[in-house]
């Protein structure tokens, strides 16, 4: 909560303040000729567990010379055996107007789409559950992140519940994902496949708009993408590059 709130008084404090700039600020000059622009995006993404690569693009629409609407289309790299593509409408609020330099406050909402391969090693690994097929399994997270006897599997123990079976470690699959898997069975040929999860997200964040000719731009910007589900909230960290041209 501290932090959405650190979030909530920056976006207010760019919202009340003069448009002043770096330097000599520019002056108003009404609505621009090139209301729409078009970009690449490139960088990093970060989670609690791994960071991986990030790529993606987005569309532009100034509706005031201070407020732009980005609609933002990113693909994330979590790991071996994951991805994320994360899909928002952003609202990008400009606290100064330079000649050359804008910064920016963000701050929106969208979807986020995980997928993770089962079978990779970071996760079951084909053939390498200790159970005979047809077992039924619960992830240990579905419980808190509480093992049975220890250790990364925990063999033949058994969890009663409203859900039975012998828990097992997920190992790099997030709580969030993982206590949403539930009761599964060892399948007869040893494939787990996929699972995906689409999850409410919110986004806020900060950047910079360099203006490197009239109709070019780079934009540096960090954003925190904050993923809602179950009751439980995941955050993710995306520092990228981006670039854009007017039309």
């Amino acid at each position: 909560m501290s932090a959405q709130a650190l979030w909530l008084g920056t976006l207010l404090a760019a919202l009340a303040t003069p448009g002043v700039g770096f330097g000599q600020a520019a002056p108003s000059s009404g609505p621009t000729t090139s209301a729409v622009s078009i970009g690449g995006t490139g960088g990093i993404s970060a989670g609690t567990m791994t960071t991986g690569g990030a790529l993606g693009g987005h569309l532009d629409f100034d509706l005031t010379d201070r407020v732009t609407l980005e609609g933002r289309g990113l693909w994330l790299q979590r790991g071996a055996s994951a991805t994320g593509l994360e899909v928002s409408g952003t609202m990008l609020v400009t606290v100064f107007s330079g000649k050359t330099a804008s910064p920016y406050v963000a701050f929106g909402g969208g979807l986020y789409r995980a997928r993770f391969d089962m079978d990779s090693r970071q996760l079951f690994g084909r053939g390498s559950m200790p159970f005979a097929t047809g077992t039924s399994v619960i992830p240990a997270q579905a419980f808190g992140g509480h093992m049975i006897g220890g250790g990364a599997m925990s063999g033949g123990t058994t969890w009663m519940d409203a859900a039975t079976g012998s828990t097992f470690e997920t190992r790099e699959m997030p709580m969030f994902y993982a206590s949403r898997l539930g009761q599964m069975a060892v399948p007869l040929d040893g494939r787990w496949g996929t699972r995906r999860f689409v999850d409410p997200a919110m986004t806020l964040g900060f950047g910079v708009r360099l203006d490197v000719a009239r109709r070019f731009y780079v934009r540096p910007d960090v954003r925190a993408l904050v993923v809602l589900g179950n009751g439980r909230a995941l955050t993710l960290g995306t520092a990228t590059i981006g670039f854009g041209a007017r039309f």
